[in-house]
């Protein structure tokens, strides 16, 4: 895993009002993709990162299956 950007972000999200990743918000790319995430109190906060593609349909009762790479930062 590789952490880029460290900062804080405020207290508003990583996020800003176009769905741009804020330039002080701790970014992190991993196998999964890139996801910008929060930092309070010292601690980083990365949220929403999905483990599994959802097991719906014909996948309910099968092997969890790797979730979908998101395109740019998340």
């Amino acid at each position: 895993m590789e952490a880029r950007a460290p900062g804080r972000a405020g207290d508003g999200g990583s996020m800003d009002d176009a769905g741009e990743p804020m330039s002080d918000a701790p970014i992190v790319s991993c196998a999964a993709g890139a996801f910008a995430g929060v930092e309070r109190d010292g601690v980083r906060l990365f949220a929403g990162i999905r483990y599994a593609a959802p097991p719906t349909g014909e996948a309910r009762w099968r092997d969890p299956r790797p979730a979908a790479v998101p395109e740019g930062v998340t």
